[in-house]
């Protein structure tokens, strides 16, 4: 995602669960979205902030209105709620600077690295504020990052601005309509947030986007450490060939980089 891209009914629960879904350790308690609001508005009526805290602000305000409504009348529609937790901590799981989350990114680039075909185009699901991305730059020649949150995205541009070869998109997967097939494609703690009736929809998804020779590299938490009531590579297995499982146990929290490719019959 965020890594983030979807819905279904656990995946509609206020953004304060985002970092127990993933299995991560609940933080402090944040304000509540009616108490974050008044104190934006006290901000903004008091002349204290900056044009561009103002204009943030404002966001706040307007993704926290509309993550409300969503919850409200569960739609399970995600995307305002990572637009707010985006917009509360540009780096919700300390992405720039966690030992355990870089860690994983080379152990994740080095499998891909070893099952890759070709390296001219790779595309990352869920690419956060794209610390990811940028790593990936450096050994293929076309990197399209994409995450549902618009925030996250502003932040990886920015991250990244040095880097030509990135390109960044604000998307969900469910409705992802790329023209350029893939390499090699990412998914990286990003399914949690997706329901189980979306699962052969994301499977056809990658399918379409996933070149002749490509292979998906899917990486998800360790069996007791997955949140998902249902396992989402068995899900892939349906439609794609598992190549490989790594197992990385790691102390702070094991977790599973899985390779798959087009059955030969495909």
């Amino acid at each position: 995602m965020s890594r983030a891209t979807g819905a279904g009914r656990r995946g509609s629960q206020d953004v304060n669960d985002a970092g127990r879904l993933r299995g991560d350790a609940p933080g402090r308690r944040r304000p509540s979205t009616v108490g974050r609001m008044l104190r934006a508005l006290r901000m903004i009526s008091s002349s204290q902030l900056s044009a561009n805290s103002i204009a943030r602000s404002f966001r706040f305000l307007l993704v926290a209105t509309l993550n409300k409504l969503h919850q409200v009348f569960r739609t399970g529609n995600m995307k305002y709620a990572f637009e707010r937790m985006y917009l509360e901590n540009r780096d919700p799981w300390n992405y720039q600077y966690s030992a355990y989350e870089r860690d994983k990114y080379e152990c994740t680039l080095s499998c891909a690295l070893t099952w890759r075909k070709a390296s001219v185009s790779a595309l990352e699901i869920g690419c956060s504020i794209g610390i990811f991305s940028g790593m990936l730059a450096g050994h293929f020649t076309k990197v399209t990052a994409m995450d549902i949150s618009g925030e996250a995205i502003r932040v990886a541009v920015s991250h990244n601005r040095h880097l030509p070869n990135i390109e960044f998109l604000q998307g969900d997967i469910r409705a992802l309509a790329l023209e350029d097939r893939y390499n090699v494609i990412f998914c990286a703690e990003v399914f949690y947030y997706l329901g189980e009736r979306d699962a052969q929809l994301v499977c056809r998804q990658l399918a379409r986007h996933l070149a002749p020779g490509g292979v998906i590299i899917f990486v998800a938490g360790a069996a007791g450490h997955n949140p998902t009531p249902f396992c989402w590579r068995a899900v892939l297995a349906t439609t794609f060939h598992q190549d490989s499982i790594q197992l990385v146990d790691d102390p702070m929290r094991p977790y599973e980089i899985v390779v798959f490719s087009r059955p030969a019959s495909a």
